[in-house]
């Protein structure tokens, strides 16, 4: 699951951004601006640990992840632009069909990821099942003409 030098880290630091996103959220409500910075800032950090320390063995993982945080990051963008720094209310309507764009393809991309497992999981699952089952039938019909052999009375 993990490689490199300092794999640690990232455990370590999932567990600490998960942390400091929940403090964040339950004490800082008041301040929505102040809460989506230190959550842009904490996915940059993520960022910063998976691009360097490269936490995962499998090269599509670590690829996936950096996806998964950079989308985070754009859509963390996206909601500092609905509190009030942005003030015109059309501007406001554009980024928000933005988001529900940058959103749906946040959802295909990883919906795709996991569809594509399943999918080729199940093909080899399949192509296993088919070659078994032809197998079986033919020691089968291997085995009804041996009985077939043996049952033939001998003519004298």
């Amino acid at each position: 699951m993990f490689s490199g030098k300092h794999t640690i880290i990232h455990p370590v630091w999932s567990f600490l951004r998960r942390l400091i996103l929940g403090v964040a959220v339950t004490t800082m409500s008041d301040y929505p601006l102040f809460c989506v910075l230190l959550l842009s800032f904490i996915t940059l950090i993520t960022i910063y640990i998976v691009g360097t320390q490269e936490p995962f063995k499998d090269r599509v993982k670590r690829i996936m992840d950096l996806i998964n945080e950079f989308l985070v990051l754009v859509l963390n963008y996206h909601l500092m632009c609905f509190t009030n720094f942005v003030s015109d209310p059309y501007a406001r309507e554009y980024l928000g069909y933005s988001m529900t764009f940058a959103t749906c393809f946040f959802i295909a991309v990883n919906l795709g990821y996991a569809f594509n497992g399943m999918f080729s999981n199940s093909c080899k699952r399949l192509k296993y099942w088919c070659i078994r089952t032809k197998n079986q039938k033919k020691l089968d019909a291997a085995v009804k003409k041996q009985l077939l052999k043996v049952e033939k009375p001998i003519k004298q």
